[in-house]
């Protein structure tokens, strides 16, 4: 799964829309267009660490499609 595909799957699930997302974390419109573009296909570490906060997952997820291993 690409990024933009856990991007969506967080949004879908959380019931909330793009610009939203944006308004909540600081990351800007445009930012998040390109990733669901795929133009995009990593995140700056700021705005992974904002996005993970925002939807409660691990930044490691949400990066790479994988789970911290602790």
């Amino acid at each position: 799964m690409e990024l933009k595909e856990r991007l969506q799957q967080l949004i879908d699930k959380k019931g909330v829309k793009a610009y939203e997302v944006a308004k909540k974390t600081g990351i800007s419109e445009s930012t998040l267009s390109r990733v669901f573009g795929g133009t995009t296909k990593k995140l700056s570490i700021k705005n992974a660490e904002s996005l993970a906060k925002y939807f409660n997952v691990s930044e490691d997820w949400l990066r790479n499609g994988e789970e911290a291993v602790d």
